[in-house]
């Protein structure tokens, strides 16, 4: 992160930045769209491991030890769902703002390549290089694309 930091404040400008933020985060939200819905419904997927299939299986295993571990397990299926799904939205809405903003970078990156192609890189571009308006696109991408948690939790 440091080092696109610098990349940033010394060559890109940070709409370039934002843009591949964009990219990495659209692949995000294609990637993680939960397969069954949270409050059941025709849709079902038998090799997630959040499926009725697995479910069923584990209840089985617990079954000899009694009906509390397969409610348990049931209450573990359900949680694990119902932060799925709300990861998703958060990140759907992220990529919402972000698909807002990015009408404000696209002229500032058509007219970077055009100097880029027209001048070659020994004329410095003096565009915007003020990377800490991007930082937070950046490490909130960032975390959303290798995390399971939840982004934002609930606290009580």
């Amino acid at each position: 992160m440091a080092l696109l930091f610098l990349l940033i404040f010394v060559f890109i400008p940070w709409q370039v930045a934002f843009l591949g933020s964009w990219l990495i985060h659209l692949y995000t939200c294609a990637s993680s769209k939960p397969l069954e819905p949270l409050h059941g419904g025709a849709v079902s997927n038998l090799y997630s491991p959040s499926s009725e299939f697995s479910m069923r299986l584990a209840g089985r295993e617990f079954n000899q030890e009694g009906d509390s571990k397969t409610e348990e397990v049931e209450k573990h299926v359900r949680s694990q769902k119902y932060c799925r799904t709300n990861n998703y939205h958060h990140n759907t809405h992220i990529l919402l703002l972000m698909m807002w903003l990015l009408p404000l970078a696209a002229p500032v990156l058509a007219v970077w390549v055009k100097t880029l192609l027209t001048a070659g890189f020994t004329t410095p571009f003096s565009g915007d290089h003020f990377f800490p308006n991007v930082a937070p696109f950046l490490i909130l991408t960032d975390f959303a694309s290798w995390t399971a948690e939840p982004l934002f939790k609930k606290h009580r």
